[in-house]
């Protein structure tokens, strides 16, 4: 009888309003967190522009999106993969 109801409110947990409420507030900070990373990213490139000399340009966002490339990776595998395992 303890495992049924256990499992009865685990159900119960997964259905809460709480919990629905929880999943709607990370989505929409997950929204505002992506749109605020791709408006950092394109000022830092406009950054890049206004500071270095045109001939230079092309390297500084080579490097930098190099940088940021190593960055999701590194993400990546620290809370993704390592989740998994």
């Amino acid at each position: 009888m303890s495992e049924e109801n256990i499992k009865m409110a685990e159900e119960k947990k997964k259905t809460a309003p709480e919990e629905y409420f929880r999943w709607g507030i990370f989505g929409i900070t997950m929204l505002l967190l992506i749109t605020a990373t791709f408006q950092l990213y394109f000022s830092t490139q406009e950054v890049i522009r206004t500071w270095f000399e045109w001939q230079y340009v092309s390297i500084f966002e080579s490097v930098y999106n190099l940088v940021i490339i190593v960055l999701c990776i590194y993400i990546i595998r620290l809370y993704v993969f390592r989740k998994q395992a």
